[in-house]
């Protein structure tokens, strides 16, 4: 996050997919800090939310492309 606050043009785009939970204080503080971030670049800042059907997700998660990318597979968070 250094390099982005300090490097990089409040134009540059950055995508963070983090998997937050809006009640874990750590996930909260987490959110906080990247706001904080494109506060101190004078950046849009625009957080989505994402959602989608446990089966979709169990399919999409359980892929060699994920683990090849080493994306999150573990399919036993889905309810989480």
């Amino acid at each position: 996050m250094a390099v982005i606050r300090d490097f990089c043009a409040p134009d540059d785009s950055f995508v963070f997919t983090n998997v937050l939970d809006a009640r874990a204080p750590g996930d909260k503080a987490l959110f906080r800090r990247i706001e904080r971030l494109a506060q101190q670049r004078k950046a849009r800042f625009v957080p989505v939310w994402l959602t989608c059907e446990a089966t979709m997700l169990r399919q999409r998660k359980d892929t060699l492309e994920r683990r090849a990318r080493l994306k999150d597979i573990d399919v036993t968070t889905i309810s989480w």
